[in-house]
C-alpha cells in the first residue's frame, strides 16, 4: 500500500469518527461525483466498521449539471423535487448523518447565465427551508 492510500485511510477514518461523530446504528449518507469515490469508498468501510446502520452514496455528475443548465425549461428552476426534501427530511430523522465529499469542477458554470444559477440556488434553499 502505497503513502497516498495510507494518508487517503487515515483521512476517512478521522471524517468518519471526528467530523460527523459516526455512532453505532447511526445512518450515513455520503453525497460525492465521480471523483470522491475511492474516498468514498473508505469512509463507507469505516462507517461500517463503526456499526453504521446503512450507507448511502448519493451520486453527482459535473456533466449531468451543465445539460440541467443548458437545456432545462425555465420551470426546472423553479420547483424543488419535494421527495428529494422528504426523503432527506425522512434521514435525518431517522439518525443519518450527511458527508459531501466532491471537487467540482470551478469553471462548470461559467457560460451559464448567473441569474439561473441564482434560481435554482434559491429554490432548493427555499424548499429545504423548514
Amino acid at each position: 500500500m502505497n503513502d497516498f492510500q495510507v494518508q487517503l485511510e487515515k483521512y476517512a477514518e478521522l471524517a468518519v469518527k471526528v467530523g460527523i461523530n459516526l455512532k453505532e446504528k447511526e445512518g450515513l449518507i455520503i453525497g460525492g461525483n465521480i471523483d470522491s469515490i475511492p474516498l468514498a469508498r473508505l469512509v463507507m468501510a469505516k462507517a461500517y466498521e463503526l456499526g453504521a446502520k446503512h450507507v448511502e452514496f448519493m451520486f453527482t455528475d459535473d456533466e449531468m449539471s451543465l445539460i440541467r443548465y443548458k437545456y432545462g425549461k425555465d420551470y426546472v428552476f423553479e420547483e424543488y423535487p419535494q421527495w428529494k426534501v422528504d426523503s432527506l427530511e425522512a434521514m435525518y430523522k431517522d439518525n443519518y448523518h450527511h458527508m459531501f465529499i466532491s471537487a467540482p469542477d470551478p469553471e462548470l458554470l461559467k457560460d451559464i447565465n448567473g441569474d439561473l444559477i441564482a434560481k435554482n440556488q434559491k429554490t432548493a434553499s427555499l424548499a429545504s427551508t423548514p
